[in-house]
Parts: structure tokens; C-alpha cells; sequence
């Protein structure tokens, strides 16, 4: 028993720094090609002086800690929490060191590469979350689905705060399935979450399952106690409440203030101040149904339908498989309660976990009266979670087929690609059938190594079916990233809305955060060196991202001008983002001028540039 546990561990460890490693590199591979969004100006300086703040509090730390040293060091982007920013930050000025080398030559690349750490630590702590109750195929193909999506693969390479809340959201949620009633365990939840609230406003929202989950274990501990006869509201019984509830209440808010040193001079007015601004959230436009939004917010329905449309549609229907594995183990939690709420299987928890967290971070944004742009961006912490529920259902079809071979002996065996003892599809008592399980009979001895036989032959099919049935899983996003490669992958649709041309079709935004890809701006240093250019519909963000292009050495210092004016340029580039209330006009107006060059993806443009 102890060399087996010992061989699952050492496999276990392998597997998650493996696929840890794989996703960095994947992406520093990547990140020179990715494009700059709107929000990379915004966000990559705040990350860059909250860093140079943390240097001159060891320098001079008189001066940083004054308030005017403070509002200096925190003052730009101080209507978002610091610590995604702070990580960028910080993992920028390291990797100075690298300064000169291809894949980190630039500060646009270094400050890429905070959100990639956070996504290699998602990886990490995905497999090692969900290996031993979910098996190996489960744990690193989630990390591989995620690792699919487009979009989430853009995200992942942009110094903004989606990912990173994500991330966050995730390792909140898997401590706290951890920790049990492990109080120690349960500080590090309360610390996870304080960060986690110190990264994104929607973070705070990831408590609600974990407070349904806490109660659906141990309803059964609530009741009246009968106290000389009698019972009232003051001989309510509670069930004990998990130390990591304790401790998300008391510890996180301390560290919420503490990594934010904005908030030091004035707590309560500027904690005021930062809600304040989101609930006064100034509207942002959103294309949706051929309508532009912006007050009124668009209609709910549209989150919905711009979330799973974002992703290929075979994902898609593994996640409603895993969903509905989740609703059973919610069932059995449920059933199967007790005053400790010490019953449920992780497996059980875990999946009902995933579903919950997934359908409270799209809920939040389709329900509440909240600006709706986008896309997928408000809800980035649903993709995590959406990514194990579909490998949960792509391992279930892979069961399912290997239940189909002629001889299923072997299957009660070693489940050799999980490095472990495969556990039986229902562990525990059968509570929805109100009974206890029968228990399985004992697994035939092990074949002698080197006979083969039916196990040997059952062993090569199942990892041929898993093979076959995970490629399928992943084949479509691989293609897709491809595809939208070069900054494009905001353009990705699934099949359930008809790919990107029937989105465009069915009046969708087929992009969005006015991007600036590298293939554009170093075409124009091509068409238009020496010449006036100007960028439609909101020239003003091209200006910023240009910039930044030109500081990098991207794009020749002594190329094209950046123009103002429209009428005064020699070149104007159409950005295709429908939102914008102006585009029809423009492109009318520039009907007829010679296209210098485009950029299509299955056919639609995205942007193009004009010669007038």
C-alpha cells in the first residue's frame, strides 16, 4: 500500500510540473506574435511603477510609505486592486535580466509574461487538484482543453486581469476543497482569497459556492434542540462551520488592505470610492444581434450565447456530460449529508465545485444589472472550470466505449494511465438508491509481465480510445488558435453559432478591444513609410498600442506618422469592430478607395487599410 501510494504521489508531482512546463513554454513560444489590446496601456505602466514603488520601499522606505510616496507609487489604475498587477510588475523588472534575447526583447513581452506565470501556477495546481480523485487523463486534459480555447489563449498572453482573476478564483476554490477541516489549511484558503479580492472585483463572488457546497454537506446539522419542551429560534442547532469559511472572513479582508497600499492613508472612503466605481461603471458598447448596446446594458442572454459560442461546440457538449456527472454528485452530497458534513467524496465535491463556480461566474454577468462588452471577458473564471467538467465528460465517453470491448476483466485492474488504482464510477454508499453499494469483487491477479493476454490487449485499447476521444476534444480549438494566429483570437466562434462568418451573419462582434496586431503595423511600415496614417473608429487606443510598438522596435521609429484627422491623412485604416456607431458611415465613405492590404479570417475582414 505504501509503494503505491509512494508511485502515485512521485507520478502525480511528475505530471503537474510537466504540464506545468509545457503551458510556459507554449506560451513564451507564442507571446511575440500576440497582439496589444486597449487595455495593455492601461494596465502594463500601473504594473511597471507599483513595482518601482516595491524598490524604493527598500531603498527609501520614509518616502514610499508617505502618502504622497503612496498615491505616486499607486495612484495610476487605482480603480482596480493591485495584485495581478503587482506579479506583472515584478516578474517584468526580473526578467530585464533576459533583456536581448528574442522571446523577452521589449517591455511589452516582459509584462506578458506575468499573466503566463499565472496560468503556468492554473496548470500546476489544476493536475495536482484533481489527479488522485479525478485520475490522470482527467487532470492533464483539463490543463489541455484550457490550454485550447482561443480565446482563453489571448487572454492568457495580455497584462490585463482576467486571466489572472480566474486563476485566483481557482486556487480559492481548490484549497478550499483541500482543507476540509484542516484549520491551518483553512488560513492559507483565507490568504488565497484575500489575493484573490486584491486582483479583480468579481473575486469576492467565488465564496457563494463554497458556502451552498458547506451547507448542501450538512443541512442535516441544522434543527431546533428541545429545550424543557419547548423550541424556539433560540435552540437553533448549527453545524459546525468550516475553519476555511472562518478564516476567508477574518484573514482575507486584512490582506485585501494589506497588498493594497492605495488604501493605507484613507481605508473605509477609498474602499467606498473603488466600489463606487463599479457600480457607476461607465457603459461600453457591445454588437449583439445587430443592435449596439450600451445603456439599456445588453440583454443577458447575450453573455450566455457569446460564452459557449466562444468555444468549439465538441467542448461544449463534454462540459453538459461533466454537468450532468456534477449534478449527481451535488445529488449524492446532498443525500447523503451529515451534521459534520464529513461524507462526501473529494470526487463529489470537486465536481460539484466546477459546475458551481462555472454557473455563478456567467450568472453574475447574465443576471445582474451590469455593463455587458466583451464577449467572453467579464466571465474569464468560467473557462477553468468549464475545461475539467469537459474532461470529465470526454473520460466518461472514453468509459463508455471501453465497456464496449469483449472481455472487460482487465478494466478492474491497475488503471495504468492514471498511475493508480481506478476507482469505481459510484465510490461509497449508493445514497440515491438509498443503499450501501455492493462491494466489487477483488481484481483478477496481475499477468506475469511479458505474456500479454487479455489485459495487455485491453490496456492498448483503452489508451487508444483516450488518444482518439482527447484529440478530438482538442483539435478544434488547436485549429482555431491557428487559425486567428498573430493576435486574432477574439475572431474565434464555435460551430454553435456557425464559426465566425455566422456570427458575423447573426449580427455578432467579430472583434473587439481594438486590437493592434503586429502584422498591421509592420505592414504599414511597409505601405505606409513616411505618410499620414489614420485608424477608424477610435483612432485614439492605435495611438497608445502604436506606441508602444514603437518603443519596442516593432515598428521603425521613423516610419509612418500617426495622424489625427481623417481628412488629413494619406492612409486610413478601417478597423471592422461593428460596435462603434460611426462604422457604417465610414465604410461607405471609403467605398471605392484602393485596399492596400487585409486581413481576413475564413473569409471576413478584420481590418483594412485604404490609400486615399
Amino acid at each position: 500500500m505504501t509503494t503505491t501510494t509512494t508511485t502515485t504521489t512521485r507520478a502525480e508531482w511528475i505530471a503537474a510540473i510537466a504540464t506545468a512546463v509545457f503551458v510556459g513554454l507554449v506560451h513564451l513560444l507564442s507571446l511575440p506574435a500576440q497582439a496589444l489590446t486597449d487595455d495593455d496601456d492601461f494596465y502594463a505602466p500601473a504594473a511597471i511603477r507599483y513595482a518601482d514603488w516595491l524598490s524604493e520601499l527598500f531603498t527609501s522606505p520614509r518616502t514610499a510609505l508617505s502618502v504622497t510616496g503612496i498615491d505616486a507609487g499607486f495612484g495610476l489604475n487605482h480603480e482596480h486592486p493591485p495584485f495581478a498587477k503587482l506579479v506583472v510588475g515584478v516578474v517584468e523588472r526580473m526578467a530585464r535580466v533576459f533583456d536581448g534575447l528574442p522571446l523577452l526583447d521589449g517591455t511589452i513581452e516582459r509584462v506578458r509574461l506575468g499573466t503566463v506565470c499565472f496560468v503556468v501556477v492554473l496548470a500546476f495546481v489544476l493536475v495536482r487538484w484533481l489527479y488522485r480523485p479525478l485520475g490522470g487523463v482527467v487532470a492533464v486534459g483539463s490543463v489541455l482543453v484550457l490550454l485550447s480555447l482561443p480565446r482563453f489563449f489571448l487572454h492568457s498572453e495580455v497584462p490585463t486581469l482576467d486571466v489572472p482573476v480566474a486563476v485566483m478564483i481557482l486556487l480559492v476554490t481548490a484549497a478550499f476543497e483541500r482543507a476540509r477541516g484542516d484549520t491551518r489549511a483553512g488560513f492559507v484558503v483565507g490568504v488565497l482569497f484575500g489575493l484573490a479580492a486584491a486582483t479583480k472585483l468579481n473575486a469576492p463572488f467565488a465564496v457563494v459556492p463554497l458556502i451552498v457546497l458547506t451547507v448542501l454537506e450538512r443541512w442535516r446539522g441544522f434543527g431546533l434542540v428541545d429545550v424543557d419542551g419547548v423550541r424556539d429560534l433560540a435552540s437553533l442547532r448549527l453545524p459546525p462551520i468550516p475553519a476555511s469559511l472562518w478564516w476567508m472572513a477574518v484573514v482575507g479582508p486584512v490582506v485585501f488592505v494589506a497588498v493594497w497600499p492605495w488604501l493605507w492613508p484613507d481605508v473605509l472612503p477609498r474602499i467606498g470610492a473603488y466600489v463606487a466605481f463599479h457600480l457607476r461603471h461607465y457603459p461600453i458598447y457591445l454588437f449583439f444581434d445587430g443592435e449596439i448596446f450600451d445603456k439599456p446594458f445588453a440583454p443577458g442572454i447575450a453573455s450566455v450565447v457569446l460564452g459557449f459560442g466562444s468555444v468549439p461546440v465538441v467542448v461544449v457538449v463534454a462540459a453538459a456530460i461533466g454537468a450532468v456527472q456534477a449534478l449527481r454528485s451535488l445529488a449524492r452530497i446532498t443525500v447523503g449529508a451529515t451534521a459534520d458534513g464529513r461524507t462526501s467524496s473529494s470526487r463529489d465535491r470537486i465536481l460539484a465545485l466546477c459546475l458551481m463556480q462555472g454557473a455563478l461566474s456567467l450568472g453574475v454577468v447574465a443576471v445582474s444589472d451590469v455593463p455587458r462588452y466583451g464577449g467572453e471577458k467579464l466571465f474569464m473564471p468560467l473557462f477553468p472550470f468549464l475545461a475539467v467538467l469537459a474532461a470529465v465528460g470526454a473520460k466518461q465517453v472514453v468509459d463508455i466505449v471501453v465497456g464496449w470491448l469483449p472481455s472487460r476483466r482487465p478494466l478492474a485492474g491497475p488503471d495504468l494511465l492514471a498511475g493508480r488504482d481506478a476507482p469505481p464510477l459510484s465510490d461509497g454508499p449508493d445514497v440515491l438508491a438509498g443503499r450501501d453499494a455492493q462491494p466489487s469483487p477483488p481484481p483478477p491477479p496481475s499477468p506475469v509481465p511479458g505474456e500479454g493476454g487479455a489485459y495487455g490487449s485491453a490496456a492498448l485499447w483503452r489508451r487508444v480510445i483516450v488518444g482518439i476521444v482527447f484529440a478530438a476534444l482538442l483539435a478544434p480549438g488547436v485549429v482555431g488558435i491557428f487559425k486567428t494566429w498573430g493576435g486574432y483570437g477574439l475572431s474565434y466562434y464555435g460551430e454553435l453559432v456557425g464559426g465566425l462568418r455566422g456570427a458575423v451573419a447573426r449580427g455578432y462582434e467579430r472583434t473587439y478591444y481594438d486590437l493592434a496586431d503586429l502584422a498591421l503595423a509592420q505592414t504599414l511600415d511597409v505601405v505606409a513609410a513616411g505618410k499620414r496614417v489614420h485608424a477608424e473608429p477610435n483612432h485614439k487606443e492605435y495611438v497608445r498600442t502604436w506606441r508602444w510598438l514603437r518603443k519596442d522596435g516593432v515598428i521603425r521609429r521613423d516610419g509612418f506618422v500617426i495622424e489625427s484627422r481623417f481628412e488629413a491623412a494619406d492612409i486610413v485604416v478601417l478597423m471592422h469592430e461593428r460596435r462603434w456607431k460611426t462604422y457604417p458611415a465610414l465604410r461607405t465613405r471609403l467605398r471605392g478607395s484602393k485596399v492596400l492590404a487585409e486581413k481576413r479570417v475564413d473569409g471576413v475582414p478584420l481590418w483594412t487599410v485604404y490609400e486615399r
